[in-house]
């Protein structure tokens, strides 16, 4: 069926033929020629997820298209997959993490088996960058003193030196999530955007975005940008936070998105147009209060973090020592200059608390 055979005989002693089908006995001198013409080539409409986060967990694939064969199997740049034929119009692929590794476009390919096509033209799927891990500290005091950060007035700075022998340490992981499940009483104001400060304080009274960036609920919310999830448009890197007022939230920058989150594997990945529905609002997501500390490449000036972007000065290395352990020059992340007008400075640390 869908089948065209064409027969004939050739006096050729070179023509091709498949190995196995002749027989040498009884030779003549014609051969008789059979070729099968049918619509077995497989051809790909769709890939679906067809963009991954780098490094995501092990994928399936769903490939719709035409002409697929039982036996067929799914392609990823040449590489065959663990293929699960459901249809002549759907696979199914398992895309393992080790081949979610390389940032950029990849081609996906459907081979029937050889007596049924051979293999489809390409369809192409993105790995996307998932972003960066914490830059290593910039700043450090002298071992041998205990001066302070800088002076407030201008021109009295006080340059601190990072020690050559300083090591770095790797930063502690944020949680994946803002913690808001595990607070039953969340606080008005922040205690600690004035007086004493307290990181593990500053992240209590803060446990989610919604909290920080004063986020009144609205009645009418969007069904492309869920309430409490992240977003991103399929040819944009940028990541948003989606509001129960309806809006999308921008992150400051990448160090921002990882105070208040672990990994972005989680994103929802909408097209340009969708994302166009979602109104963007006018508020910056700013670090996560309590999580870590900021600085500008500027200044030696290093700041705590607490609701709403508040920054508040650490004045001494005893005092972020206290409030961030022995390690704490490895709890600071540099904000440029055009991110630093999103924050607040509020006034310097006074009494420190744990």
């Amino acid at each position: 069926m869908n089948n065209v055979y064409v027969f004939g005989s050739t006096p050729s002693t070179n023509f091709p033929v498949t190995t196995g089908v002749y027989q040498r006995t009884n030779g003549g001198d014609y051969d008789a020629i059979l070729a099968k013409f049918g619509s077995y080539l497989p051809a790909i409409t769709g890939v679906s997820p067809n963009e991954i986060i780098q490094n995501a967990d092990a994928t399936t694939l769903t490939i719709t298209g035409t002409n697929f064969a039982s036996g067929a199997s799914v392609k990823f740049d040449g590489a065959a997959l663990a293929t699960t034929f459901t249809s002549s119009t759907i696979l199914s692929a398992i895309l393992p993490t080790s081949l979610i590794s390389v940032v950029g476009t990849h081609n996906i390919s459907v081979y029937n088996p050889l007596d049924d096509g051979g293999t489809s033209g390409n369809k192409t799927m993105n790995i996307s960058a998932r972003g960066f891990s914490h830059p290593p500290p910039s700043v450090a005091f002298p071992p041998e003193a205990d001066p302070p950060l800088a002076e407030a007035q201008e021109g009295a700075v006080t340059p601190i030196v990072t020690p050559a022998e300083t090591s770095v340490v790797t930063p502690v992981t944020p949680p994946i999530t803002s913690p808001a499940t595990t607070v039953t009483v969340v606080p008005a104001v922040d205690p600690n955007t004035t007086g004493a400060f307290s990181p593990a304080s500053a992240k209590d009274s803060t446990p989610s975005l919604q909290v920080d960036l004063n986020i009144v609920r609205s009645s009418s919310t969007s069904t492309i940008c869920i309430p409490e999830t992240i977003v991103k448009s399929v040819s944009n890197s940028s990541v948003y936070y989606c509001g129960e007022d309806g809006l999308r939230y921008a992150f400051a920058d990448e160090n921002v998105y990882f105070a208040w989150f672990k990994d972005i594997i989680d994103v929802k990945i909408i097209s340009d147009s969708e994302l166009a529905q979602v109104p963007l609002g006018t508020k910056i997501i700013t670090h996560r209060p309590g999580m870590r500390m900021i600085k500008v490449p500027s200044s030696p000036k290093v700041y705590a973090v607490a609701r709403g972007g508040i920054l508040r000065w650490v004045k001494t290395e005893a005092t972020a020592k206290t409030l961030y352990g022995d390690n704490w020059n490895t709890q600071i992340d540099d904000l440029s200059e055009a991110l630093f007008t999103n924050y607040t400075v509020g006034e310097p640390v006074g009494t420190s608390r744990r």
